[in-house]
């Protein structure tokens, strides 16, 4: 028997395997990726297999994901069976792990105990690659995928995220893909990255072609044998490999004492003019039963053993097992070990079931179906393996409802793309309006949750078929109908038909079996109508219903549609709820609402009293969790706290991280994130790349919000209202915009440049959406009154104003610029106050180009300039953390040694007010009483 050229040499192939040995010396100080491409039975796995032995050989250990062609309507499939052996009692992944590792073998252990509906594919991937660095050691490991083109959707997530940080990891992996259209795409999403390479495998040139038949038969092989292959295999080796199978069968050459003998009158029996012709005819030659073992080893998905396939064929034991030593013998299956049998390649099993009786491979399928069906165990793997099997079998209905069971299970499971996969399978073939509708349900549900609202909307006719027609008077379908309202309700609101969305809402309502779902997204409908008030009434209703019912998960998604609302009129209104929703989900497990709840309260935080720790605590358990997306928001709203409190390499870290973050994973936080680093940029003197940014944005509507930044904190204030008034009709509409600074700035810039304070009045009765928002409204207050010539409201209301931004330096800094011009022409305010603060802060921050503009108004207004720009004392951390200045630092220092006021001002070159003023800051930054409480800061 000939055993295929898998024994021998690899042909051609030299540079690869040098690449991989350098690749593997490099480990574990960094990893690698080799793709393999190319066309069915070129060699894609034999060489694959060749990296593996070699890395094993060198002690590493290897990790091979098989992917199978109907891996696609099973979610994880090769990650679950790859992973979940591992983690058994005695295996490497069962021990104590620290924290960071233990968080990331939950979220994967739940994978294979039925999945968590909230867990995203993205928290999945995270926290595979740190399992997988985990297993990696000191030592590092070699990770094989097969057949990606064959890979279920949310496996593609976890292998391109595996990709994309696999310099940063001590992993080399390898991936083999077809060269259609479906794997070039996924090859090409994975490899984008310096530490890639792609190697595509063409066929055999003819003196490859001779040194793979030599490599196999000996250098003595007879010439007739080299051309009869060259005439026939056409550079294929799984081709070269069937056709010296196919001679050596049937007599055409064979050694006799050691020497070659040729029988050229026996090549007309050899037929391999291709694979499927070389694999009917091997069938031909075996007896019925060892071809009926064959298909039913084909029908299944999965390495075989003789029980499994008595079961299926109902042939008694012996004789499927002398079919599997036929079939072995014949070269079309081979012994994996353990009882266990496949094929030797994907086109010989699709080559066996082309050529079976159609009679007869339903007859299995309907077998193999059965027998899965009795046997103990649930779950969508199950049920896609027999959506498939019902196929073969012929039975659409059959197949149809194992596909819907399938979606429903994934969709539980957080496997939305997989779910579409199924329910798009079940839609086509189902044939009664009740499978239809099912069907088209589970597929609007997983188009919903991954964002495609307008394609789920399309399919509401479907859906909602007349009830009656349904349920022939089964009232168990109303939920199930009030559901599907919702959610159509909710795609309508995302593609902006409010009416459309208050009617299906308004059917729901009728249906009067989900009031929690109706209220929530009433309340959302009024919110982007600009109904606060009723929208919060709303939120309140369902919070109270979700109450009553003891819908916990209905309760968490209220309350966070209630801060939502809440957040927009003043954020500091929305504490309470997220505040209850933490707790709750502490106590009753809920990770997933916890994190997101601590997100939010974070970002109510930064937009009211710009503390950072529970922005960091968030951030930390998106870390553990592996949550790209809290990451990446928590990351971006984290760096003007900790630029603000003196902490500038951090800041610049955790701006430049999040936008990395959302953008390596196209996340929706993507343009705010740019956004905010254009500001950040800016606001460190850096405008080059500031204006390199904002060109990364042009083309999108709200890029005037970047640009508005940018000169802002260049201190041109009339280019800054240029750029931003385009965007402002956006920023009006959208209700979550409501916190940007960009709004408050507008508004400062219209009353500053061109006396008009009608937009701070529209903005304030929208809803401010920040504190430091609410400091720039009142200060068109200020200026508005002080054009009147009313210096005392307007001193008044600018006091106000510079109170509410005394938390937000930066901001502060950038109104002082703005409305120091006309503090100073009006002699209002407290001009000299303000822009030595501002030029302090500038100082700080390394932006010459402010720090100097302040000096000059400074000048301008006749007031001093102190020589220092910045102070000179360093602030402890725990101060930093604070957002206390080292200007502020040296006022701090002073005052511990009881220096009064004026004796401070003497010290420091400054004026009694504004010493004032940073006295003031500090006690409302340290959350002090008075000025005792203050020097203990100190010690």
């Amino acid at each position: 028997m000939y055993d295929g050229f898998s024994d021998g040499p690899l042909i051609g192939h030299s540079e690869e395997l040098v690449w991989w040995a350098d690749l593997l010396q490099r480990l574990p100080r960094t990893g690698g990726l080799l793709a393999l491409v190319g066309e069915p039975g070129i060699g894609k796995s034999r060489l694959q297999l060749a990296f593996n032995e070699s890395a094993g050989a060198k002690g590493f250990r290897v990790l091979h994901l098989r992917c199978r062609e109907t891996d696609a309507a099973s979610a994880y499939r090769p990650l679950i069976e790859a992973l979940a052996p591992l983690s058994r009692p005695g295996g490497p992944l069962a021990g104590e792990a620290d924290q960071v590792y233990r968080s990331a073998l939950t979220t994967l252990r739940r994978l294979w105990e039925g999945g968590d509906p909230e867990t995203a594919p993205l928290t999945v991937a995270e926290s595979a690659v740190r399992v997988l660095s985990l297993l990696a050691g000191d030592r590092g490991l070699v990770v094989a995928v097969d057949d990606v083109q064959w890979a279920d959707p949310e496996t593609l997530v976890v292998l391109e995220h595996l990709a994309r940080t696999v310099d940063l990891t001590p992993i080399a992996l390898t991936v083999t893909a077809r060269t259609d259209p479906v794997g070039a795409a996924r090859i090409a999403r994975m490899v984008d990255t310096p530490a890639a390479r792609v190697t595509e495998l063409g066929r055999l040139a003819p003196t490859e072609q001779k040194e793979m038949v030599v490599s196999q038969l000996g250098r003595d092989v007879p010439s007739d044998v080299i051309e009869f292959v060259a005439e026939r295999a056409e550079g294929l080796p799984l081709a070269v490999e069937e056709l010296l199978a196919d001679l050596l069968r049937h007599g055409a050459a064979y050694r006799d004492h050691g020497a070659w003998v040729v029988r050229r009158e026996r090549f007309v029996g050899v037929t391999a003019t291709s694979i499927a012709a070389a694999v009917e005819a091997r069938l031909a030659q075996l007896d019925a039963d060892a071809q009926v073992v064959a298909v039913a080893v084909a029908l299944r998905d999965d390495d075989s053993t003789w029980d499994d396939l008595t079961q299926i064929t109902g042939q008694p034991a012996d004789r499927v097992a002398t079919g599997l030593a036929d079939l072995v013998t014949a070269d079309v299956l081979i012994s994996v070990g353990r009882g266990r049998y496949r094929y030797r390649h994907g086109l010989i099993a699709d080559a066996v079931l082309s050529a079976s009786n159609p009679s007869i491979a339903q007859r299995l399928a309907r077998g193999a179906a059965l027998d899965l069906q009795q046997r103990p165990g649930s779950g969508p793997d199950r049920a896609a393996q027999m959506a498939r099997l019902w196929e073969c079998a012929g039975d659409p209905d059959a197949a149809a409802r194992a596909h819907i069971e399938a979606a429903s299970g994934w969709l539980a499971q957080g496997a939305a793309e997989t779910a579409i996969l199924s329910a798009r399978a079940a839609l086509a073939r189902s044939r009664t309006v009740e499978l239809r509708s099912a069907a088209a349900d589970a597929l609007s549900e997983a188009l919903t949750r991954t964002g495609r609202f307008a394609d789920a909307l399309a399919l509401q006719p479907d859906v909602l078929t007349d009830g009656d027609v349904l349920t022939g008077g089964d009232s168990l379908l109303a939920p199930r109908r009030a559901l599907a309202y919702c959610r159509f309700a909710r795609c309508a609101m995302e593609i902006g038909q409010p009416d459309r969305a208050a009617r299906d809402l308004d059917a729901a309502e009728a249906l009067d079996v989900i009031p929690v779902e109706v209220y929530a997204l009433r309340a959302t409908l009024a919110f982007e109508a600009g109904d606060a008030d009723g929208a919060a009434g709303l939120a309140a209703r369902a919070v109270a219903l979700a109450e009553q019912a003891g819908n916990l998960r209905a309760l968490g998604s209220a309350l966070l549609v209630q801060a939502r609302v809440l957040r927009s009129r003043d954020p500091a209104d929305a504490i309470p709820g997220l505040e209850r929703l933490v707790d709750l989900a502490a106590e009753h497990t809920m990770p997933v609402t916890y994190e997101r709840a601590m997100l939010e309260l974070g970002l109510v935080d930064r937009l009211t009293t710009n503390r950072a720790d529970r922005l960091l605590e968030a951030r930390r358990l998106a870390v553990e969790r592996g949550s790209v997306h809290t990451r990446a928001v928590a990351e971006t709203n984290l760096w003007p706290v900790l630029a603000e409190s003196g902490d500038l390499a951090q800041a610049e870290r955790m701006c430049v991280g999040g936008l990395e973050l959302a953008e390596r994973y196209r996340l929706r936080s993507a343009h705010p994130a740019r956004t905010m680093y254009v500001m950040h940029e800016a606001v460190r003197g850096r405008y080059t790349s500031a204006s390199t940014q904002v060109e990364e944005l042009r083309g999108d509507p709200f890029v005037g919000g970047a640009e508005l930044y940018l000169e802002v904190f260049r201190g041109d204030a009339k280019r800054a209202l240029a750029a931003i008034t385009p965007a402002i009709p956006g920023l009006m509409r959208v209700p979550d915009a409501r916190a940007a600074p960009a709004r408050g700035l507008y508004a400062l810039l219209m009353a500053v440049v061109r006396d008009d304070p009608e937009p701070a009045r529209l903005i304030a009765q929208s809803g401010i959406g920040a504190w430091y928002n609410r400091g720039l409204i009142r200060l068109v207050e200020a200026v508005v009154a002080g054009r009147g010539g009313d210096r005392v409201a307007a001193d008044a209301a600018a006091a106000e104003g510079f109170t509410d931004l005394d938390r937000f330096p930066i901001m502060a800094a950038a109104a002082a610029v703005i409305v120091a011009p006309r503090s100073i022409d009006q002699g209002w305010g407290e001009p000299e106050t303000w822009l030595g603060a501002a030029r302090e802060l500038f100082a700080d921050l390394g932006n010459e180009t402010m720090r100097q503009r302040c000096g000059a108004l400074l000048r301008a207004g006749g007031f001093p300039v102190p020589r220092r720009g910045r102070g000179d004392a360093e602030v402890p951390a725990h101060l930093r953390r604070l957002g206390i200045t080292s200007r502020e630092m040296d006022v701090l220092l002073l005052v511990a040694q009881h220096l009064t006021n004026v004796q401070i001002a003497e010290q420091l070159t400054e004026s009694p007010r504004t010493v004032d003023t940073h006295v003031s800051r500090l006690i409302a930054k340290a959350q002090v009483s008075n000025r005792s409480e203050l020097s203990a800061l100190v010690g």
